[in-house]
């Protein structure tokens, strides 16, 4: 689950192609590495897993910034759903651009 997570920046930062319904369903990824830390007993194996998926986040960081308002959901949606790729290309863009997401490119600061 980590490297389809990290996977997914390595996408991202070639110019992301696919779809909003597409790239929702990769950010699902990251949900699920939530749900599996909730599992994973205090110890060597949860550090590890922890520092891959912050190693992972950082490189989403990297190629993604933040919108107004989550790309799915609504305002209770974890921080990854309140960032579109830097390099918006083909279906994507229209896609963010219907729905109003690139018009702002100033998200929430808590995310």
């Amino acid at each position: 689950m980590v490297a389809s997570w990290r996977a997914l920046s390595e996408e991202i930062g070639r110019g992301y192609q696919l779809t909003i319904y597409d790239y929702t369903n990769a950010l699902s990824a990251r949900d699920l590495l939530d749900e599996v830390l909730t599992v994973i007993p205090q110890g060597s194996v949860r550090s590890w897993v922890e520092s891959a998926i912050e190693e992972a986040d950082t490189q989403y960081r990297l190629v993604t910034h933040e919108v107004a308002k989550p790309i799915h959901g609504g305002g209770d949606m974890p921080w990854w759903y309140w960032r579109v790729p830097n390099r918006i290309e083909g279906e994507l863009a229209e896609d963010l651009n219907a729905e109003g997401l690139l018009a702002d490119q100033s998200g929430p600061t808590t995310h």
